[in-house]
């Protein structure tokens, strides 16, 4: 079986999703896999920080009361939403066609995965021992796409820990979507969009919270007062990125002359 897949790949490429030049398994190639490395050392104009260090308009450290070394939480890297359509950048691209298809669910895994591990065994944390679950999708938008890319990343990412899966969450109908709203907005709307099932939540369990992207943080502060207050000992937020902190512009004032 393996000589006869060995045989297709070579006679039928896997091509990459973005520029369509031959790809690996994940479906990318060589030159967008580096670009993809080379964005997740994008800093915060703000703070200069990496994603997983940065706190700049983020206060979901706070509400989960974890922290896995120096790290309230993991984000791969910083999103950049004006480069979804636009521009060289291959995260935005990448994120955009997991939430359209799910692809690239087992290389977002992997990578995250990958990082999970190398955090934990730093800190003497075991991965098994904890429950792994993910915000949900607006049940508009899975209605529309027919994926949940949380759920498909999430499903991977606990075989690859070794971690058991919860779908704890679930979303309400009609609920605004959070990435049209504003701060103040998006903290209002999560407590009409999230609900808990409280009877998966296993109390004095760690929790891994997954998300697949962090922007003010409302809705994974949300999820994890549920999941605290339902019982569970520690909520550790893990995303594949979070949306770069804009740097406010300061107001212009004219002179008004003598």
């Amino acid at each position: 079986m393996k000589l006869v897949d060995t045989l297709l790949s070579f006679l039928f490429p896997r091509l990459c999703y973005l520029c369509g030049e031959p790809g690996d398994s994940f479906g990318l190639c060589k030159s967008c896999r580096e670009k993809w490395a080379r964005e997740t050392f994008v800093r915060c104009p703000i703070c200069s920080r990496n994603a997983a260090k940065c706190r700049c308009g983020f206060d979901c450290a706070e509400i989960t009361d974890m922290r896995i070394g120096s790290m309230p939480n993991i984000s791969l890297t910083f999103y950049c939403p004006s480069e979804v359509k636009d521009g060289d950048r291959v995260t935005e691209r990448m994120i955009f066609l997991l939430k359209e298809n799910g692809e690239f669910a087992e290389f977002f895994a992997a990578e995250l995965a990958r990082e999970i591990a190398r955090r934990f065994e730093a800190e003497g944390e075991n991965p098994k021992k904890w429950i792994l679950t993910y915000c949900p999708r607006s049940i508009e938008n899975f209605l529309k796409n027919g994926v949940d890319q949380g759920e498909e990343v999430a499903k991977r990412l606990a075989k690859l820990l070794g971690c058991h899966l919860e779908k704890v969450f679930y979303s309400h109908r009609g609920a605004k979507e959070q990435k049209k709203l504003d701060a103040a907005e998006r903290a209002e709307n999560v407590n009409e969009s999230v609900g808990v099932r409280a009877s998966r939540v296993e109390p004095g369990a760690c929790y891994l919270l997954f998300d697949d992207i962090i922007t003010s943080g409302a809705t994974v502060s949300r999820a994890a007062q549920l999941l605290r207050a339902h019982g569970a000992r520690e909520v550790f937020p893990v995303s594949i990125a979070r949306t770069i902190p804009r740097v406010k512009q300061r107001p212009h004032h004219s002179d008004s002359g003598a």
